[in-house]
């Protein structure tokens, strides 16, 4: 009996930390949709930007790609904005999907920071590793530098700030500098007329609960989609090396003599 319960102890013991290490890493670290601007106010319009490098297969059939607007926080309401756009284009790290959403941020938006999700036309999953947005600050300084993730001809990068820090492939660097290496080189994506499509938002603005679900978590949250089912599968085998400890341990029943 010592003997299995040392055993139970010292599965335990190692599961434990595994597990919870498999849960926070999970899978590599997924792109994000990054605003133009660092701050905006209600009211204004949002244009934010990701990559998908290499295009995922099958992305086509997949879609339309709903993005939804909320609060920054895992009980918060979301309101539906429309449908991403999506198209390949030609990077300098490779074919690649660029995703691009134009909106305008609610008028009634309280001051805060937001952020944008988005799902399959089945809400089942998104574009390969591409997470939802960097937060969204309306109304309020940004908590820190914004680093957009971008190929280095990304057209926006024409009305970014001047000190705004774009990186990719083999590269990190200032927005001026990437402009003015773009100007000699004249590489800058072409993008289909479609790209920049600007989806108002109906009013009044209906709520909706956070379902269905969506293919990506906040960036804030420290956890993407990806690696749920870690945390799942971490949490089932705790609790059930939990049980197999408690069983183990107790005691076996008191045995009552038999009169003859």
């Amino acid at each position: 009996m010592a003997g299995k319960r040392a055993l139970v102890a010292a599965v335990v013991a190692v599961a434990g930390p595994v597990l919870a290490v498999l849960a926070w890493v999970g899978p590599a670290a997924a792109g994000f949709l990054s605003p133009v601007a660092d701050r905006y106010e209600p009211g204004d319009e949002a244009t934010l930007v990701g990559y998908v490098t290499p295009p995922p297969p099958g992305w086509e059939a997949e879609g339309p790609y709903m993005a939804f607007f909320k609060e920054v926080g895992p009980l918060s309401s979301q309101v539906r904005i429309g449908p991403l756009d999506v198209a390949e284009v030609d990077t300098p790290a490779g074919p690649s999907l660029r995703v691009s959403l134009v909106f305008r941020i609610p008028p009634d938006a309280a001051p805060g920071q937001y952020e944008v999700t988005y799902c399959d036309r089945a809400c089942t999953g998104g574009l390969g590793d591409l997470a939802g947005s960097h937060p969204l600050n309306v109304g309020v300084a940004p908590a820190g530098p914004i680093v957009r993730e971008w190929a280095r001809n990304e057209p926006q990068i024409a009305n970014l700030a001047p000190e705004a820090v774009v990186a990719g492939p083999n590269f990190r660097a200032p927005a001026a500098d990437l402009r003015a290496q773009a100007t000699s080189s004249s590489t800058t994506i072409a993008l289909p007329p479609a790209v920049a499509t600007t989806v108002p938002i109906p009013a009044p603005l209906p709520t909706v609960a956070l379902e269905p679900p969506t293919a990506a978590t906040s960036p804030a949250a420290g956890v993407t989609e990806g690696n749920g089912w870690f945390v799942v599968l971490g949490i089932t085998l705790a609790l059930a090396c939990t049980a197999a400890v408690l069983v183990a341990m107790r005691p076996p029943p008191a045995r009552v003599p038999v009169r003859a």
